[in-house]
C-alpha cells in the first residue's frame, strides 16, 4: 500500500484538488453567488425604466397632496360654521374634524388616536393600555423615532398581533 501511495502521490493529489475545487464551485452555485451575464445596454434599460416608475410615483404623489389640500379646505369650511378644526384625514380619504391633533373622528364616530403625538393620557384610552404600556409606546417612539405605519406598534414589548388587531381600527399614524 505505501509502495502504491509514493507512486500515486502525485495524480491523487491532483484528484483531490480538482474534487474541492468542484465542491467550491457546487456550493456557491446554488447560493447564488455566480450569475449569468447581463447583455450590454439591458442595465441602462432596466435604469430607464425604474427612472421611468419614480417620475410616475412623484406626479401621483403631488396630485394625491393636492387633493389632501382640497379636501381640508371643504372641510374646513364645513366645520369652521362648528368651531371645530380639521387635524387629519381617515384611512377612507374623508376629512374629520377634532380638537386634538392627536386624536381623529373615524367614519363610525369613535376617535382615533395619532400614535406619533398622543400623550400618554390618551394613550392609556386605547383598549388593553395601561400606564404602563402607554408609557412603552412612548419610550419606543422616542428610541427609535415616529411609527412610520401603524403596524409598528408590534415592536413595542407587549403588544402582539392579537393586541393590534384590536386597536388597529382605534389608531393611525401621520
Amino acid at each position: 500500500m505505501k509502495a502504491w501511495l509514493a507512486t500515486h502521490r502525485l495524480p491523487l493529489l491532483f484528484f483531490l484538488i480538482a474534487l474541492a475545487g468542484l465542491n467550491w464551485l457546487i456550493v456557491n452555485w446554488e447560493s447564488g453567488r455566480f450569475s449569468a451575464p447581463v447583455a450590454e445596454g439591458s442595465q441602462d434599460v432596466a435604469i430607464s425604466a425604474l427612472q421611468a416608475l419614480h417620475d410616475e410615483n412623484n406626479t401621483l404623489q403631488a396630485e394625491l397632496v393636492s387633493l389632501k389640500e382640497e379636501l381640508a379646505m371643504l372641510a374646513a369650511s364645513e366645520s369652521g360654521r362648528n368651531g371645530l378644526a380639521v387635524s387629519a384625514t381617515a384611512d377612507d380619504g374623508s376629512a374629520a374634524a377634532s380638537e386634538s391633533s392627536s386624536s381623529v373622528a373615524s367614519p363610525a364616530g369613535q376617535t382615533r388616536i395619532n400614535l406619533n403625538t398622543a400623550s400618554q393620557a390618551e394613550l392609556d384610552t386605547l383598549p388593553g393600555i395601561g400606564p404602563s404600556k402607554a408609557q412603552a409606546i412612548i419610550d419606543d417612539r422616542t428610541a427609535n423615532g415616529p411609527f412610520k405605519a401603524a403596524e409598528d406598534l408590534k415592536r413595542v414589548k407587549g403588544i402582539g398581533e392579537k393586541t393590534y388587531e384590536s386597536l388597529a381600527p382605534l389608531i393611525f399614524v401621520e
